[in-house]
């Protein structure tokens, strides 16, 4: 009789011991299947801030396979909502990577066409953010450039101007030493440049605009009626 009492003891136990496997099994399952989904709607979230124009395609496909789902989840995103997002905007970023590489080439080639392309496009997107002090200096190559151009004009009309002089007259002047002020000469340097025809430019050329106002006829220097 005692045999038979321990042995359903031990039967009891060991039922007792094989439920409270099953529930750290079943536990660990559920701390599984949340950590996934928080994962997923994490690295959801994640590609969303950074590609936020992917999320409209995200949304319609996820209203797609919704309505072809027999019992729709009206309320809040679902893991397969989140799996269904990314694997749309997956598929965008592929295209972008297969874009980018290329317009980065490109520009860099545009910007630094005196170096070779790197190999690496890591490299050429370390160069891409300089690319702001490499515009900068291009505009005041720019600056230059339309300096020489104001200057070949002006010698144009008037040979014996003294050069040495006009470079010390407005030495100091607000118009080189305010910032603002000399954005407004590049912005009439650029002007003038697109307007002046400096290889052409003559004192014939009816300096006072006489003919555009339908004034007198300006032909060698002579004023005609």
């Amino acid at each position: 009789m005692k045999e038979v009492q321990d042995r359903l003891q031990e039967e009891l136990q060991a039922e007792k011991d094989l439920r409270e496997l099953e529930k750290k099994c079943n536990d660990a399952l559920q701390y599984v299947k949340e950590t996934q989904e928080k994962i997923i709607k994490d690295l959801d979230e994640q590609v969303w801030k950074t590609f936020p124009e992917s999320q409209d395609r995200a949304i319609e496909a996820i209203t797609e396979a919704r309505r072809d789902d027999p019992l729709p989840n009206p309320g809040r995103w679902t893991t397969t909502d989140h799996l269904t997002a990314l694997s749309v905007q997956v598929s965008y970023i592929d295209k972008l990577g297969k874009y980018l590489p290329g317009a980065a080439i490109r520009t860099f080639a545009n910007l630094w066409s005196e170096e070779k392309i790197p190999d690496r496009v890591e490299v050429i997107a370390s160069h891409l953010m300089e690319s702001g002090s490499r515009l900068t200096e291009w505009r005041r190559s720019s600056a230059c450039s339309e300096a020489d151009t104001a200057l070949k004009f002006l010698c144009s009309w008037y040979e014996g101007v003294d050069l040495d002089a006009l470079a010390t007259l407005r030495l100091g002047a607000p118009t080189t030493t305010d910032p603002a002020l000399t954005i407004n000469i590049w912005v009439f340097y650029n002007d003038f440049s697109s307007s002046a025809n400096v290889q052409n430019a003559s004192p014939t050329r009816d300096p006072d605009g006489l003919q555009d106002r339908g004034g007198p006829r300006v032909t060698d220097g002579h004023t005609d009626g």
